[in-house]
């Protein structure tokens, strides 16, 4: 048995011939010629997965950064617990 196929109307003008892809836009009628993105950008509100990604990417800087700090802290001690291993 084989399956039906679905297929979208074809979007016409008003004089009945059949407009391109680049010519409709959703409401059907004719695209804008340009779209300024920067505007377009702006006016979106940020949504929860923006701010998700920035506050792990802030996470991971911050524990990066504590890490080299923790290492540049601990290296002088233990230089000193091996020298003074070394000695006895």
């Amino acid at each position: 048995m084989e399956a039906k196929r679905r297929t979208k109307p074809r979007q016409t003008d008003n004089s009945g011939t059949r407009m391109a892809a680049a010519q409709r836009n959703a409401s059907g009628g004719a695209a804008p010629s340009q779209i300024e993105v920067s505007d377009w950008i702006n006016q979106q509100k940020i949504s929860r997965l923006q701010v998700l990604v920035l506050c792990l990417c802030g996470a991971c800087a911050l524990l990066e950064g504590l890490d080299a700090q923790i290492m540049g802290f601990l290296d002088d001690a233990l230089l000193l617990v091996r020298h003074r291993l070394d000695v006895l």
